[in-house]
């Protein structure tokens, strides 16, 4: 996390919320556990852990719509995005497993066109690092 300072949006008690370094688009933001886990099954085990990661997924929401939307933001439907847990399976004689679950969430603002269909492969049109600093400047204005 040290060496990613310039691509996080958000972090708390228990999670670090960042643009990773080959976004596959321009609001593509994942949401690690700070503490190594395996499982997302273990979020769901602690109510401290389960209400800190709502909250972050929540405040990734907002923030997404606002420096979407900008400031009329409550005048508009949500903007479109999809998010998934990448997770193992849960199992109590595999704590310690090599994966390291996260959520991955991909807001919308282009289309994929013929390039990114026929070869699999994306084109993001910014930096990480300048939507990491656009949503940062949003949560410090809108998020108490």
């Amino acid at each position: 996390i040290k060496n990613h300072h310039r691509q996080i949006v958000l972090e708390s008690a228990h999670f670090v919320a960042l643009v990773p370094y080959a976004a596959k688009a321009s609001y593509h933001i994942r949401l690690f556990p700070k503490k190594h886990n395996p499982s997302f099954a273990y979020v769901l085990r602690d109510d401290a852990i389960r209400y800190d990661f709502s909250r972050l997924l929540k405040q990734m929401i907002f923030l997404f719509k606002i420096a979407v939307q900008g400031e009329e933001h409550e005048n508009f439907s949500d903007p479109a995005y999809n998010f998934f847990i990448d997770t193992a399976p849960y199992s109590d004689d595999h704590k310690d497993g090599l994966t390291h679950w996260y959520l991955e969430f991909e807001g919308k603002t282009t289309v994929r066109a013929g390039y990114e269909f026929h070869t699999g492969e994306y084109i993001n049109p910014t930096y990480p690092e300048e939507v990491a600093k656009k949503l940062r400047e949003v949560s410090a204005r809108f998020l108490k």
